[in-house]
């Protein structure tokens, strides 16, 4: 078996029952949101993580306000969910990326 989430099951060939074995910048808040919600979280945490780690390369400021808008002293981990939710047709990684910029305009 791959490395899957273990909330939803496979098929025999790998592919995410609601994912299925779309790129990240394809899925959608919807398809997020149909997630069993540690499954979800554990998304956006890498989505978020991913996001500090390229930031960090050539701005190191952005990238530590973004780590902390979304994990320590920011409301993002909160408000995100409910940004999924008011525009669920949209893609999760602008969301994230959109949201970000409202905390850290320079990300």
């Amino acid at each position: 078996m791959g490395m899957l989430p273990s909330h939803g099951q496979s098929d025999t060939e790998g592919t995410h029952p609601v994912l299925q074995k779309r790129p990240p910048r394809e899925v959608l808040n919807s398809d997020l949101l149909a997630l069993p919600e540690r499954e979800r979280e554990a998304w956006l945490h890498g989505a978020v993580s991913q996001m500090v780690t390229v930031l960090s390369k050539d701005k190191p400021e952005s990238a530590r306000c973004v780590e902390d808008w979304y994990f320590k002293v920011g409301d993002g981990a909160d408000n995100l969910p409910v940004a999924m939710k008011r525009y669920s047709d949209l893609p999760a990684s602008a969301t994230i990326l959109a949201l970000a910029r409202q905390f850290c305009p320079e990300a």
